[in-house]
């Protein structure tokens, strides 16, 4: 997908223009690459950090859809253009104030192999031997997203064996612990709404809260899979029920939590299949 946003480029269609006809396919791959598209029609590829960070300042100003995306797709296109160094193009998502988390999410994404969009550039800042390196050398500003964005370093290392992916979370600082068994519970839903799945995988991650951080995770997928699509979106409400038991409260909390930022009518629409008072009252706080 990617590549294929890439190509509008080469058509003359801008930003915004590709941002209205995307969609929440691929996990919101057509924003992503919009950016990278961008980036390379401008020929900023091995341009001076100046140049780079005059785009990253603007580029998203007139993006009025989805603007969340634009900003976490500046790191994707930050990453090829400095060719994969991660604290050069960590230092221009500063530029964006209070938008830089989005922006490094889209960084340290690509410093995984099996988050990685672009082949094309190399991945630098792993370690084989030292699975937190490069969150355990960065600033404290980069580090909760670092941490939670090595979780799929840890998936890969596992070979997806999630058990050992929770022992190397149990590595994480106290203080980002729950942000990696959450980020598990991310990579979970796709567009099947298969259930069963992710709450196979948080079964097996030790039982208290790394399990319930997963949960909370699987409705974090929602947003991250269907951004945009509200329809889609509210079917988060589904999976709760499907729960552990001990788990469900946390799930709603979290469902009421990204239920807030849609609009009042599609919250009190999803909300009201809920029959349990606590939980409902859980889904439509604002």
């Amino acid at each position: 997908m990617h590549y294929v946003v890439n190509e509008q480029y080469k058509k003359g269609i801008d930003l915004p223009t590709i941002y209205n006809q995307c969609t929440s396919a691929c996990y919101g791959a057509c924003y992503h690459g919009g950016l990278e598209g961008y980036f390379i029609n401008k020929n900023l590829q091995g341009a001076s950090i100046d140049k780079i960070n005059n785009e990253v300042l603007t580029i998203c100003n007139d993006v009025t859809k989805m603007r969340g995306q634009c900003y976490h797709g500046l790191g994707h296109a930050l990453m090829l253009v400095y060719n994969g160094e991660l604290i050069e193009s960590l230092k221009s998502c500063d530029l964006l104030g209070n938008n830089a988390s989005l922006c490094y999410e889209g960084v340290f994404m690509e410093n995984v192999p099996n988050t990685a969009t672009q082949q094309n550039h190399p991945i630098k800042y792993i370690r084989v031997d030292d699975p937190l390196y490069p969150c355990n050398i960065l600033e404290e500003r980069y580090a909760p997203k670092c941490y939670e964005y090595q979780t799929s370093l840890f998936i890969y290392l596992a070979q997806s064996d999630w058990r050992k992916a929770g022992e190397y979370c149990n590595l994480v600082p106290k203080e980002y612990f729950g942000l990696c068994f959450q980020r598990i519970g991310s990579t979970t839903i796709d567009s099947s709404f298969d259930f069963d799945y992710p709450n196979w995988v948080c079964a097996h991650l030790p039982e208290g809260l790394p399990e319930e951080y997963c949960v909370r995770g699987v409705i974090d997928s929602f947003h991250d899979r269907f951004s945009g699509d509200n329809e889609k979106l509210i079917r988060m409400i589904d999976f709760c029920p499907t729960a552990k038991t001990a788990y469900q409260k946390a799930c709603f909390d979290q469902v009421g939590d990204f239920l807030s930022r849609v609009p009042v009518s599609t919250q009190q629409i999803a909300c009201s299949k809920i029959d349990n008072p606590e939980f409902r009252n859980l889904c439509l706080r604002r």
